[in-house]
């Protein structure tokens, strides 16, 4: 599970997230590793024309892979929680990914 710590972050600011790492199937905490990938995504709209109406849709797209790495989730002492702080982000769109550590 994933949540942001703060309601919102400012520009220039370094986001933080909270982690808890769970067992899907049982629900209870599962200790891990997690890899992340932090991508920036661009966007576009495509108008099309219907019988009567306009019509759109948004496509997004990655611009590439601006920062990643592996963060601790250890159940035994912190419950299965951690907290991820990314560096400062300029202004834009990016998509958090977690991964299971491999290996």
């Amino acid at each position: 599970m994933l949540k942001p710590a703060a309601a919102q972050s400012g520009y220039g600011s370094s986001p933080e997230f909270l982690l808890t790492s769970v067992n899907a199937r049982s629900g209870q905490v599962h200790s891990d590793a997690l890899r992340w990938r932090l991508i920036e995504e661009e966007w576009d709209y495509y108008w099309t024309r219907s019988v009567e109406d306009w019509d759109y849709r948004i496509e997004y797209y990655e611009q590439g892979v601006r920062a990643s790495g592996m963060v601790g989730v250890n159940s035994a002492s912190n419950l299965g929680q951690a907290t991820l702080t990314l560096l400062a982000l300029s202004h834009g769109c990016y998509k958090l990914e977690l991964l299971p550590e491999i290996g």
